[in-house]
C-alpha cells in the first residue's frame, strides 16, 4: 500500500517530474499559514483512508497536489452536482471523510465562507450525513 508521500512518482494526472512537483508542494506549503497546511494535510488523508478501504480518488489526489488543500476543497464543492468521490464515499458509507464534512469541522471554520460551508451542509444533509439515531 503507497502512502501520499510515495504518490508523486506513480499518479499519472500530474505533469511535472517527481522532483519538479516535491518542490512545488514545498513552496505551496511555505506560503500557506499553519491552519491551512493542517487542512491541506487533512486532505491527502482522506485519499489515504480511501485506499484502505479499496477507492482510490486519484482526481483528489492530483487537484490537491496542484492547488493546495483548502483550493481543491473550494474548487470541488462548487460543483452543482456531488463529485464522484462524494458519491463513491456516500457508497462505503464514509461521509465522514469527504471534502465536505472535512470543511465543516469547527477547526477550518475560518477557511471557508459561510456559503461555502452551507453548501457542505446542504450536500451532506441531503445524503443523511450524520445518521440520525
Amino acid at each position: 500500500m503507497q502512502s501520499t508521500e510515495n504518490l508523486l512518482h506513480w499518479t499519472p494526472n500530474l505533469k511535472y517530474s517527481s522532483d519538479h512537483a516535491s518542490r512545488a508542494q514545498k513552496n505551496m506549503k511555505d506560503t500557506m499559514t499553519e491552519l491551512e497546511r493542517k487542512f491541506h494535510e487533512d486532505m491527502l488523508s482522506i485519499y489515504d483512508v480511501s485506499q484502505k478501504l479499496g477507492y482510490r480518488p486519484r482526481h483528489l489526489l492530483s487537484i490537491v497536489f496542484e492547488k493546495g488543500g483548502r483550493q481543491a476543497a473550494k474548487q470541488l464543492i462548487q460543483s452543482s452536482q456531488p463529485t464522484e468521490g462524494f458519491l463513491k464515499l456516500w457508497k462505503l458509507n464514509r461521509l465522514d471523510i469527504s471534502v465536505e464534512a472535512k470543511v465543516l469541522l469547527p477547526e477550518y471554520q475560518d477557511l471557508f465562507t459561510e456559503e461555502e460551508r452551507q453548501i457542505c451542509k446542504k450536500r451532506l444533509d441531503e445524503y443523511g450525513y450524520p445518521k440520525q439515531q
